[in-house]
């Protein structure tokens, strides 16, 4: 149970690193703002407009 929690934070934390090295206008391109990051990094099997995503 703590190994897979771990686990997850660590792909949080990758996730979040990942998204926030984009540049403004990479993270246009695939429709999210820096202000989303977050919602995104907590909320990976959605869409922050209400749109369900591919995993």
């Amino acid at each position: 149970m703590y190994w897979a929690a771990f686990q997850e934070w660590r792909k949080r934390t990758r996730l979040q690193a990942d998204l926030i090295d984009l540049s403004d206008r990479e993270l246009m391109d695939i429709g999210i703002s820096r202000g989303e990051i977050d919602y995104v990094v907590s909320h990976r099997g959605s869409d922050p407009r209400g749109i369900r995503s591919a995993e």
